[in-house]
């Protein structure tokens, strides 16, 4: 007797068509529902066309990257580790490369590339995408998952939601797949920003817009918990971007969406702290007092910012002699501790990626099955998980749905 199912995946992203490949891999009948007209847009957007589709941080260093939900994206990550995706692509014509040791991408350098790869792997296997087909309802009975609602009923075994999160509604973003996940009795995260410029109250920066700073710490308290953040900061029209930000951004946004209470705290140089920026202004009276104490530190910043940070202190145009020891305190106060204050930041439509969705309490991490339903899956962006900048969330996104579509223990490249 055939063992054969039919397996229904919601979204032909990078998570659902990996699914989609690994259940038709385990031998199953696949068919993938995408609303948009063609598959995969925001992987054919990531990274400017590029693709960092990876990293070549060891097991820990991902465990650690996702967070508190590390644990739970263990048993994806072991079923569709790092170099097996890289060895999948290579398999396929898709070579990578690392030009900094770090990150992964596709040698062509073209997002386009692998896309391509994973469309003809469905060819090959028989899977069927249907794109401008948006699931209207899912059908649940006796506590399992029945079939879905596209233009008229269609019954499946299995059926995995892996249609992301928000960002980017042009290319497919949306509340479809929480909404689906809810109505068969889902609790729902409510979803807000990730990976996108954080805004500031009366940005104190606007005429530092483009200007970055390269060794920035970003401390930010709220009861017994803490975020923190360090690297490349980016000024922009309303408030700041860059690297270190876009990655604590979805967290800063759940604490403004939650309305707590928080202390933010900017180190505008992470290797330089109060007492030593005071000591160094006392070199500086001594040994270079008639220097404008902005150019000094355009030693260390870009001389607009140096200006900028000088005339916010209080210390505009006056020399290292000219400051007085109060002007001082404020001034290194103001470069190891400036106090910031978040406002409501960029929407969906500038946001990489969702932190939110449906509960991991709710999913059983070993096969990414619903704990509710029988036979409902999640994958990616729809799960409530999300990762810095550097190809953590497309990982999570192909293994998350590698381990979805599979046959728990065979499903493996």
């Amino acid at each position: 007797m055939s063992n054969k199912k039919k397996i229904i995946v919601i979204g032909a992203g990078p998570a659902g068509v990996s699914a989609g490949i690994s259940a038709a891999h385990a031998g199953d009948s696949v068919e993938i529902y995408e609303k948009m007209p063609r598959p995969a847009l925001k992987l054919l957007a990531s990274g400017g066309g590029r693709c960092n589709l990876t990293n070549l941080s060891d097991m820990d260093g991902f465990i650690n990257a996702y967070g508190r939900y590390g644990r739970f994206c263990l048993p994806s990550l072991k079923i569709l580790p790092p170099w097996k995706l890289i060895s999948f692509l290579a398999e396929r014509g898709v070579n990578t490369f690392s030009p900094d040791g770090f990150h992964i991408f596709p040698q062509s350098n073209k997002s386009s590339d692998i896309l391509g790869a994973l469309l003809l792997e469905c060819e090959k296997l028989g899977i069927r995408i249907r794109c401008e087909s948006p699931v209207e309802e899912i059908s649940v009975k006796d506590g399992a998952v029945a079939g879905v609602f596209c233009r008229g009923f269609e019954k499946c075994d299995k059926l995995v939601i892996a249609s992301g999160g928000m960002g980017y509604p042009s290319l497919g973003g949306g509340t479809r797949g929480y909404e689906l996940a809810k109505s068969a009795g889902h609790s729902i995260v409510a979803p807000v920003p990730a990976l996108v410029e954080i805004h500031l109250c009366g940005n104190p920066f606007p005429e530092l817009s483009g200007i970055s700073l390269h060794n920035i710490k970003l401390s930010v308290t709220s009861g017994r918990n803490s975020i923190e953040s360090s690297g490349i900061l980016l000024f922009t029209h309303n408030g700041i971007s860059g690297p270190a930000i876009l990655d604590v951004s979805g967290k800063v946004n759940r604490l403004i969406y939650e309305k707590k209470h928080y202390e933010a705290r900017l180190s505008f140089l992470s290797t330089i702290d109060e007492n030593s920026w005071r000591e160094l202004f006392k070199k500086w009276r001594k040994d270079n007092g008639a220097k404008k104490t902005a150019n000094l530190l355009a030693e260390f910043f870009p001389l607009s910012f140096a200006r900028k940070i000088s005339a916010i202190a209080g210390s505009e145009n006056k020399t290292a002699a000219e400051i007085t020891s109060s002007e001082t305190s404020t001034l290194s106060e103001t470069l190891a501790k400036f106090k910031l204050s978040f406002s409501v930041s960029e929407d969906f439509e500038k946001a990489m990626v969702t932190n939110g969705g449906v509960s991991t309490r709710e999913i059983n991490p070993d096969t990414l099955e619903s704990k509710i339903v029988k036979g409902l899956h999640f994958a990616g962006e729809t799960i409530d998980i999300d990762g810095p900048c550097g190809g953590y969330n497309l990982q999570w996104a192909f293994s998350s749905g590698w381990l979805a579509g599979s046959k728990i223990p065979t499903g493996k490249f």
